[in-house]
């Protein structure tokens, strides 16, 4: 995968549909992380080959529920978090609808939509901020007249 030069948080995860594996370059990304125990690397888009240092599951949070990343890979070097299509999809019983402007994800089950967001300069990505619950409350009051109060304790006249 290749990354345009953009001023892009690497708290930002980017959707990458030719992922393996979800692939997190800090280990807070990781509910319980484990140290990974092989001598594999991550070939990423300039040739080089990342060690993985730790691996264990975490989860998305976004408005409407959480997504299950399993067997998500630690690669300290790395300089944007990945998150597989194909992994999240299979994971989490979702579908990826992808245009020229946005990406949507929704829940295979309902249909109804679990996020969605733009995006920047050809590059589909979540960030920490669109994944945090909207919610909209308002209030409403009246303040009854006398009359009303007068009804309202019994004096009919």
């Amino acid at each position: 995968m290749l990354i345009a030069s953009t001023q892009r948080s690497n708290l930002d995860w980017i959707l990458d549909s030719g992922a393996l594996s979800h692939l997190a370059n800090n280990i807070n990304n990781i509910f319980h992380p484990s140290d990974y125990q092989g001598t594999d690397t991550v070939t990423v888009g300039d040739g080089r080959h990342l060690p993985i240092a730790h691996t264990g599951p975490d989860l998305l949070p976004t408005p409407t529920r959480k997504l299950l990343l399993h067997n998500l890979l630690h690669l300290p070097q790395l300089s944007y978090n990945l998150l597989s299509v194909s992994n999240l999809a299979k994971e989490n019983n979702i579908y990826i609808l992808f245009d020229a402007s946005s990406f949507q994800i929704n829940d295979r089950t309902t249909n109804s939509v679990i996020l969605s967001s733009p995006c920047h300069d050809g590059i589909y990505s979540i960030s920490p901020n669109s994944t945090r619950p909207q919610h909209v409350i308002a209030l409403s009051a009246t303040i009854p007249d006398s009359f009303h109060w007068h009804h309202r304790l019994g004096h009919p006249h």
